[in-house]
This record gives C-alpha cells, structure tokens and sequence, in this order.
C-alpha cells in the first residue's frame, strides 16, 4: 500500500485540533447500567498513542508540534507495529472519537477488562464501531488505544447511563453530557462528592 505522508500529516494535524476540542486536559466519569462508575483522564500525553504512527519524538512533544501544525513526515514511520493500514482506521475512527463522550448515541457500552493480541485492557468505551481502550498510568486511567472495530472480548459489557465532563483533571464535575441527571442521587456518597455541590443541590430540591 503506497503511503501519501503528506495526507498522514495533514490527518494528524486535525486529529490533534479534535483531541484539543474535545479531550484535552479533561476528565470524564462513565456510570453503567448497575451504577458502576469509571473515571478517565485526558492529557498531551495520551495522543500519540492514538494515532497508530511511529515516532521517536517525547508523547508531549508530538502533539505540541501536531497542534501547531509544524509536524513533519521526517519525525513520522511505519513499521510491522505501527502500520498504515492501522493509521488509517484510527484517523477514521477519530473524526468520530467525540461521540464517545458527548451523548450523540444513546448505546455507549462499558467494556471492562478487555483482551486484546497487544495487551489488555481495563476499561474502554464504545459505539458501532468506535473503541476507545484506556489502561492505568499513575493509578488513573488513561487512553492508550483507539481502535476501529467492535469488541466481544471482555468479561462485562454493558450500557452507559450517564457521562460527566470536567475541564480541569482535577476538579469536580458540572456538566453532565449524556444522561438524566438525577441519576446521581442513586450513587455512593464517594461518588457524588466528585460531582459538584450545587449541582447536587439541585437534583435534591427536584426528588
């Protein structure tokens, strides 16, 4: 397959504005149909390794010269790991990456401890045919692979309720993309401290 580099750049350099958008130092909390609830964070660090290229380039580096458009196809490759016809997929499935965090689709599912040939998995979320797996860094969960494919190789799967967005990985949550949001009074108590108090307070004067 004859690869057009120039194509891969420019791919990267809009991944990277959608990433930024979308994902960018934000955290994300998941609550499934029996009210389990997972939180993932989202950083510069995270990018690279969504994009199926090869790059000797630092995590961070790579998506500061992505996001500036300055990256150039001598900092990029291929090889038997990091394919082509992977980029391609993954490029494909990040025009729609938002829609796993947004409510666009009303059967975002919850895989929990996903197998996959590289690794597994603790976490991931996905729709049609969107997969988007996170594995643990500093004991937080992180996303580590994006993959264009449906996944049946996992030991729970299961429909998304509620998802909550933060813009600051360290704070708590006010806004609640998909889900009714009083839901959260149905949760521990340890979860709904990291949701904000006067959101709180308002689903309490409304049950």
């Amino acid at each position: 397959m004859e690869i057009n580099k120039d194509k891969v750049i420019d791919e990267l350099k809009e991944a990277a504005q959608l990433y930024q958008e979308y994902f960018l130092n934000k955290s994300f909390i998941f609550i499934d149909e029996i009210y389990e609830c997972t939180e993932v964070f989202c950083t510069k660090s995270d990018f690279a390794h969504l994009t199926g290229v090869y790059t000797k380039l630092k995590d961070k580096d790579f998506y500061d010269l992505c996001i500036k458009r300055k990256i150039v196809a001598t900092q990029i490759s291929f090889n038997d790991r990091f394919t082509y016809k992977s980029h391609k997929k993954k490029m494909k499935s990040f025009k729609n990456l938002n829609q796993l965090v947004d409510g666009t689709h009303n059967n975002t599912r919850g895989l929990y401890v996903v197998s996959r040939q590289k690794g597994h998995f603790p976490f991931a979320v996905a729709n049609l045919d969107t997969t988007l797996c996170f594995r643990f860094n500093d004991n937080k969960l992180h996303p580590k692979s994006l993959r264009n494919e449906k996944i049946r190789d996992c030991q729970s799967n299961r429909r998304i309720i509620l998802i909550a967005e933060h813009n600051n990985i360290h704070g708590k949550y006010k806004k609640i993309n998909f889900g009714n949001k009083n839901l959260l009074s149905l949760l521990d108590e340890d979860i709904q401290e990291k949701f904000d108090s006067d959101l709180l307070k308002i689903i309490q004067k409304q049950i």
